[in-house]
């Protein structure tokens, strides 16, 4: 492609604004296709053309390490892809060697006329550069890829490799012993990535010993599904860091060509449609008709982490406003990271205010519902939230449409494996059997995909489904609304008899300010953690009733047949010892698998068995503490209660 090398030759030369210059004149060629380096503001660059470029001249770049375990971007190459190099290997991705990343990306779409989206590829420190450019700008990315990534600059070069601290220190103008304390790492700086919807494939090696998974890329992932990110993650098993990248690098080069164009896939086919696990029951026409007939829609979302992210939902608010053309939709998004169906049914009211206003409402919960930790009381409570939900939705709109979803995660599969349907998804089947509600089981679908060998788990993007992932959840919901009619009358649909005793249907926040303490306890108003667990954004700053001493004492009293607590559980969350109503106390602890780097939100339900009435409880902080918790504290957000 000796035009393309031409051209773009031609381009640097004249573009001597920036300080640009080719390095020579002679002629280059890299795995047999042209190169051409050159250099801007004093860095060398290079750019490597395809044989046979992509109509949309797409285009990836790497930060650092341009020429090393060059698999991947060889096979970028054959598939039209460019690649190119803007070196900032030593600057550990600071404020400067960023700004000149945005002059040679600015140079190469505007000047050059590659693709308005980049997307990126970090190896090592090359990943900490990746992630830190692409969140400060994430409408330049198409997606990013990092290796066995940097991401906390104290766990490296400061405590791998404390040789390179002086030109760390340098980068970052910090003074000695500074760096033991830096907060600029990629760790802290995700939210926005996240929140963009941007693709992220991480690939690591679980026996990495120079740049650790479970202090580097671990902490990116957990806190990046927390703000809501996409993130897929493949871990090389018995892997150091070196080889970079895969043997087979088919998973990397099908990421980035999906971040581009997205397979399209026929979901009115009956051979798709074979595989959708969709129960129409008394389906979604009145929400429908809504839409076509009033020219009006309030759509919302409750869920967990895989609603907060950018994905399904998306794709849906998108879906419908095409449908619509000329409806003017209000799309509520109430999706936190960690919460299930217990918290959902305290919290509906309190996070859509004007619930009555609901036409159509997505609710997921299964995935969280079927955890190891002993808040949710599951096998007891599974339908008894999910019934909650139900009846308050349609208590205060008789016309609202509502459906529940099914996500899987990989703690179903042993179930799926046996033929079975996991028991939180039979618990929340039950429910809307019972009040005639449309549902899709992805368990279901997804898994006997997999068995297809139509993708893998990987693909798919795990848990937290990559976009890949999220547009088959997408597609079902989008082959439900194609089985529902718009036209024909509005209808207010009759509550049936309880299923479950006593369902959740009345639950509701009360503010911690209504605590009577006797002592040890105190309200925070902009509470600030005292510990290393990370805390989410939406966490900071509330006002959270808290203790960090054994035997700390206060009374609540309340009016209803439930009770319990919203609480982050960080890596001090201590023993609860409580009583109701003068019984002897009990305990409960509040430590869980995920506290020792997180402040966990969750509900404690501490009973769901009394008499619809006046009661009061007793809670105290136990000196007693769980092996793993660093302490004996509790931070409450909000009471939780149910009553008539």
């Amino acid at each position: 492609m000796k035009t393309q090398l031409l051209t773009i030759i031609f381009v640097i030369s004249a573009y001597v604004a920036c300080a640009i210059s080719a390095i020579d004149g002679k002629e280059r060629t890299w795995y047999g296709f042209d190169r051409v380096d050159f250099t801007i503001e004093g860095r060398h660059a290079l750019v490597v053309s395809p044989k046979q470029p992509r109509s949309d001249r797409a285009w990836v770049l790497r930060p650092a390490f341009p020429e090393a375990f060059p698999k991947a971007d060889i096979e970028l190459l054959k598939n039209g892809f460019y690649v190119a190099h803007f070196d900032t290997t030593h600057d550990y991705a600071n404020n400067e060697s960023r700004r000149l990343m945005d002059k040679f990306f600015n140079f190469m779409t505007e000047k050059c006329g590659f693709n308005k989206k980049v997307a990126l590829e970090g190896l090592s420190r090359g990943g900490a550069f990746a992630l830190m450019w692409a969140n400060d700008d994430p409408s330049k990315v198409a997606c990013v890829y990092v290796d066995n990534p940097v991401c906390d600059f104290r766990e490296w070069p400061v405590k791998k490799q404390p040789n390179l601290i002086d030109g760390f220190r340098k980068k970052w103008n910090l003074k000695e012993g500074e760096e033991k304390t830096f907060n600029n790492n990629p760790i802290d700086n995700l939210e926005k990535l996240a929140k963009s919807g941007v693709p992220v494939l991480m690939i690591v090696g679980d026996r990495d010993n120079t740049v650790p998974f479970a202090t580097n890329g671990k902490v990116y992932q957990d806190r990046f599904f927390g703000n809501g990110g996409a993130l897929s993650l493949i871990i090389r098993h018995g892997a150091n860091h070196h080889p970079h990248g895969l043997d087979n690098p088919a998973p990397i080069v099908d990421f980035i060509k999906q971040a581009y164009n997205p397979e399209k896939i026929d979901r009115k086919s009956d051979k798709y449609r074979k595989f959708e696990s969709i129960k129409n029951r008394d389906g979604i026409t009145n929400a429908l008709k809504i839409f076509a007939q009033n020219k009006r829609g309030t759509v919302a979302f409750v869920g967990g982490s895989i609603t907060e992210m950018h994905g399904w939902k998306e794709m849906i608010c998108t879906s419908l406003q095409k449908r619509f053309p000329k409806t003017k939709f209000d799309f509520i998004s109430v999706g936190i990271a960690s919460l299930g169906t217990v918290p959902h049914a305290f919290r509906l009211r309190h996070d859509i205010s004007n619930l009555k206003v609901v036409d159509l409402m997505f609710v997921e919960g299964a995935v969280n519902d079927d955890n190891d930790d002993p808040y949710y009381l599951i096998t007891q409570m599974g339908a008894f939230s999910i019934e909650g939900i139900v009846r308050q939705a349609l208590k205060a709109n008789p016309k609202m449409d509502i459906v529940q979803l099914h996500f899987i995660y990989d703690g179903f599969f042993k179930t799926l494996e046996k033929g079975e349907t996991p028991h939180i998804v039979e618990c929340h089947e039950q429910i809307a059997e019972h009040y005639k509600l449309p549902s899709i089981d992805y368990t279901a679908e997804i898994w006997a995909r997999m068995q297809d060998k139509q993708f893998d788990w990987n693909a798919f993007g795990g848990t937290h489904p990559s976009p890949f992932g999220h547009r088959y959840y997408a597609r079902a919901i989008e082959n439900l609304f194609d089985m529902n009619s718009t036209s024909g009358e509005i209808s207010k649909k009759t509550l049936p008899e309880k299923f479950c005793k006593n369902p959740l249907e009345n639950g509701r926040y009360v503010d911690v300010s209504n605590a009577k303490i006797k002592n040890g306890w105190y309200i925070e108003k902009n509470w600030q953690k005292k510990s290393k667990a990370y805390v989410r954004p939406r966490f900071k700053n509330l006002e959270i009733l808290e203790t960090r001493t054994p035997n700390a004492e206060f009374e609540f009293e309340f009016e209803g047949d439930t009770v319990g607590a919203y609480i982050l559980a960080g890596e001090e969350a201590g023993i609860l010892e409580y009583s109701i109503d003068g019984e002897p106390f009990k305990k409960f602890d509040t430590y869980t698998k995920f506290s020792q780097k997180l402040f966990l939100p969750c509900v404690a339900v501490f009973t769901n068995t009394l008499s619809d009435g006046k009661h009061k409880i007793t809670i105290r902080m136990s000196a007693q503490k769980n092996p793993k918790s660093l302490g004996n504290a509790c931070q409450i957000i909000k009471f939780a209660v149910n009553s008539k």
